[in-house]
């Protein structure tokens, strides 16, 4: 690229490393050559298929497609939402009668020992009321035996 080359008809051969370096080069160029050839020959291809209207149907087919699935894959994504939302909105539910059973559960709890209590006391009051009377009883019998033995004693005197 930079040197000149011999004539094509001269005798003398190329020196070995300048052969080879051109062997090399003259491959990178073929190579070069060959990308630009493809290249070119796909973007023909293509640019003849983008007229086809058979190809222009097809990719109005597939443009349809794509945007089903696009649609469907929203409404997937949506409808996860919705089921997520509705789970949240039952597990909130759940808990909250959790909280409203135990309430109740605590208030019978302690409507229950008020009544034990009340009850205790109750039975209290009516054991102390038993012995007062019995007390009192006992008490009215030993003085009525008190006033029969005096009379007894008076009598027998």
């Amino acid at each position: 690229m930079g040197a000149p080359l011999p004539p094509p008809d001269s005798e003398d051969p190329l020196p070995e490393e300048f052969e080879a370096a051109l062997s090399r080069m003259v491959a990178q160029a073929a190579q070069q050559l060959l990308m630009q050839n493809q290249a070119k020959a796909q973007q023909q291809q293509a640019q003849q298929q983008s007229q086809d209207p058979i190809i222009q149907m097809q990719m109005q087919e597939l443009q349809i497609k794509a945007q089903d699935v696009q649609r469907k894959a929203q409404k997937d994504q949506q409808d996860a939402q919705l089921r997520m939302q509705q789970l949240q909105t039952e597990q909130q539910r759940i808990a909250s009668q959790e909280r409203a059973a135990m309430a109740s559960i605590q208030a019978k709890q302690q409507s229950d020992m008020e009544k034990i209590q009340s009850n205790e006391e109750l039975e209290g009051m009516k054991l102390g009321l038993k012995l007062q009377q019995e007390k009192e009883e006992l008490a009215s019998k030993e003085q009525i035996e008190g006033m029969k033995l005096g009379m007894n004693m008076r009598r027998g005197t």
